[in-house]
């Protein structure tokens, strides 16, 4: 009985996470850079955004500036003691690098501004094309540095965001530590295709041991990758390696309908490691995008890679300690084989589409 509940979990969560619109207009996950510098009774902005929401508006040059000035007009608000602070729009570049967009703006308040307590900010910009995103505002006010971190759920400061005091860093590097554990944990619960992808490859193996193998392979793998990408070391566009993430799951999913079709459960491990290992290096630069469009505090680079990385691992594990009990029930039902072929078609399909999906949005 238990087993017939976990399957029927299990069948649900692949058609859901399978289900899910990785990478479109809208993006399940996106970052947002500012920085806010008090000066008086101004507030200069610098915002970084992903350039797949800014490049994808396909609006003229005039229609672009007086949208973008309205979206942070009107969905990044500033107040000083109740009375709003006034936003106009300096200039922008959608293409000041391969991945972001650049925005310059100033806000004018009614009166000079001594202390971050006279101030609320409301973030909600550009939420509409994320599913979830997260926005990373510094505020510099003289000497001192805070960190906000708004979210879908926490828009609102000093209402739901708390602010870290970047005073010391000691107190830097316990708030990224935090931080971006978390996000590391996050990126991979709602990264859908790192999970099929993760399903894909324990799928039809029956030992725990092989198991641990093959996911101690990709965990070296992308490690790897987010490493030499983080430092810049290795450098492709977000939107490159999203299809070459994309054509890994349809590839690892078509091996296990053909090696299931010939009942090849037993399969060479060393071959598998290898495939396992090399698509790796791929989902390492996917997370490393993720990264680089957040904010990192100066100096705390090698912290933020780190905590990071140990986050994608926590996410991992949990979801392995989920995961690989369903699989050994499944393991004992009499049509496992046609279920698993069924679960490996269904990744496939969805795998298929996401790819081509990517493909018309690089061109576009």
């Amino acid at each position: 009985m238990f087993c017939k509940f976990l399957f029927y979990i299990f069948s649900i969560s692949i058609f859901f996470l399978s289900s899910q619109p990785v990478f479109a207009h809208v993006l399940v996950y996106g970052a947002i850079k500012t920085e806010l510098k008090i000066q008086d009774q101004t507030i200069q902005l610098q915002t970084t955004i992903p350039k797949t929401i800014a490049s994808g508006l396909n609006l003229n040059k005039d229609g672009e500036f007086l949208f973008f000035e309205r979206q942070f007009a009107n969905k990044f608000l500033i107040n000083q003691n109740g009375v709003i602070c006034h936003f106009n729009l300096l200039s922008f570049d959608t293409f000041s690098t391969p991945d972001t967009s650049f925005f310059e703006g100033i806000f004018n308040c009614p009166q000079k501004i001594d202390s971050i307590e006279s101030l609320t900010i409301e973030s909600r910009i550009f939420s509409e094309y994320f599913e979830r995103f997260d926005h990373f505002v510094i505020i510099i006010l003289e000497t001192n540095q805070w960190q906000l971190i708004f979210s879908q759920n926490k828009y609102n400061f000093p209402a739901d965001v708390t602010p870290s005091l970047l005073d010391s860093w000691i107190n830097r590097l316990f708030s990224v530590s935090r931080e971006f554990i978390w996000l590391g944990v996050k990126h991979i619960w709602i990264g859908y295709d790192h999970i099929l992808f993760l399903l894909s490859i324990i799928l039809i193996l029956r030992s725990t041991k092989e198991m641990f193998v093959l996911v101690t392979s990709f965990t070296i793998a992308h490690s790897i990758t987010l490493i030499l990408a983080g430092f810049q070391i290795v450098t492709i566009p977000s939107q490159v390696v999203e299809i070459l993430i994309a054509l890994s799951i349809v590839y690892i999913a078509l091996r296990n309908i053909n090696l299931l079709r010939q009942n090849k459960y037993l399969i060479h491990l060393s071959k598998h490691w290898m495939i396992t290992f090399g698509f790796g290096l791929v989902h390492g630069l996917g997370f490393a995008s993720v990264l680089m469009e957040t904010s990192i505090p100066s100096g705390l680079f090698i912290p933020a890679l780190l905590m990071f990385n140990l986050g994608v691992e926590l996410g991992q594990v949990s979801i392995l300690v989920i995961t690989i009990p369903l699989l050994r029930c499944i393991y004992n039902h009499p049509l496992q084989k046609s279920l698993f072929i069924i679960f490996s078609s269904v990744i496939f399909i969805f795998a298929l589409f996401w790819f081509f999906e990517r493909i018309f949005v690089l061109w576009r």
